[in-house]
């Protein structure tokens, strides 16, 4: 048996998950966490991800990233900021985390949300623009 840290989903997570997938798109998560707590913990959570890929931090998510051919990298850290651009992603930075959006800019975020319940909205606009 072991034991898993309490896990929550961060608010408006599921929404941010079901938007991706409205678009037909993959849900590839990327993190810090070990790649067996972070399914741990999303599976805890009901968070389906197509593909959890753990233990990288800044330029190493960068690989995985492009690996995975991820378009759009959602994250609340520097690192995260910079493994999207590693990466060839466009960084979409929220600030629930412990960086500002000034910071978050100057890390390479393409845009900066102040709560991931406006990246939903923002996708689907993003998706628009593209066509």
């Amino acid at each position: 048996m072991h034991a898993l840290p309490v896990s929550r989903p961060m608010p408006d997570a599921r929404a941010a998950v079901d938007a991706v997938r409205r678009l037909a798109g993959r849900v590839v998560v990327v993190t810090a966490k070990s790649t067996a707590l972070a399914r741990a913990s999303l599976d805890r959570i009901g968070i389906a991800a197509d593909v959890v890929e753990g233990a990288l931090f800044a330029r190493t998510k960068g690989a995985a990233l492009r690996a995975h051919r991820v378009d759009v990298f959602v994250g609340d850290h520097l690192g995260d900021m910079i493994g999207a651009r590693e990466g060839g992603a466009l960084a979409v930075g929220v600030t629930t985390g412990p960086c500002s959006a000034g910071d978050l800019h100057t890390a390479g975020a393409d845009v900066v949300l102040t709560r991931l319940g406006e990246f939903p909205p923002w996708l689907l606009g993003e998706d628009t623009r593209r066509r």
